[in-house]
């Protein structure tokens, strides 16, 4: 996956590496990859959501409420951010913030 992104970075690729990652629990990789799809594409609110929910995964509170506000400007992705905010507040930890 590393090497078609050398190769041909497109949003989608890095967006499919940050889920890859994700589901990997390796949350720290997975918000690079989403932060570079983002850039690649800052239209997707997807990326920014699924950056959200990495976040929460590391107690990283203050770039997940980023991250969520960014998917907010989405229309399709305003009901899923809620649910996720809710999802990481209710976790309660409060630990590094990003």
């Amino acid at each position: 996956m590393d090497r078609a992104l050398d190769k041909e970075a497109s949003a989608e690729r890095c967006l499919q590496k940050g889920n890859y990652l994700f589901e990997n629990r390796e949350f720290d990789q997975a918000i690079d990859a989403f932060q570079r799809s983002a850039k690649l594409n800052p239209d997707c609110g997807k990326t920014h959501l699924f950056k959200g929910y990495a976040a929460c995964e590391i107690n990283r509170w203050e770039l997940a409420k980023r991250s969520f506000e960014k998917a907010r400007e989405f229309e399709d992705f305003q009901c899923q951010e809620r649910t996720c905010f809710c999802y990481g507040h209710f976790k309660g930890k409060k630990g590094k913030q990003g």
